[in-house]
């Protein structure tokens, strides 16, 4: 079985795409392993700690870490850090 890590960067308003985003991860053949939410000055806190249980309600392991947004470049480098899987989506 492949090991697969998804992560995403969200800041500003982009948090109200994440419910669409998590049910998209969940509707997936091949579950992943982890999922990492780089919040990076989101709008709205409430819509990444409900994602973060909606994915641990099914079974999919969630981390939320948090980072000044500066650059995407940045904001996606701090996603990927803590994923140790074989294979890595930027999502």
């Amino acid at each position: 079985m492949i090991s697969i890590g998804i992560v995403t960067s969200v800041w500003g308003d982009y948090s109200k795409y994440l419910a669409k985003w998590s049910d998209s991860i969940v509707a997936q053949t091949v579950q992943p392993s982890m999922v990492v939410i780089l919040d990076a000055g989101v709008s709205s806190k409430g819509a990444v700690i409900e994602t973060r249980k909606f994915l641990q309600d099914n079974d999919i392991r969630c981390l939320v870490r948090e980072k000044r947004y500066t650059s995407i470049g940045a904001a996606r480098n701090a996603a990927v850090a803590p994923v140790k899987t074989e294979w890595i989506i930027h999502l």
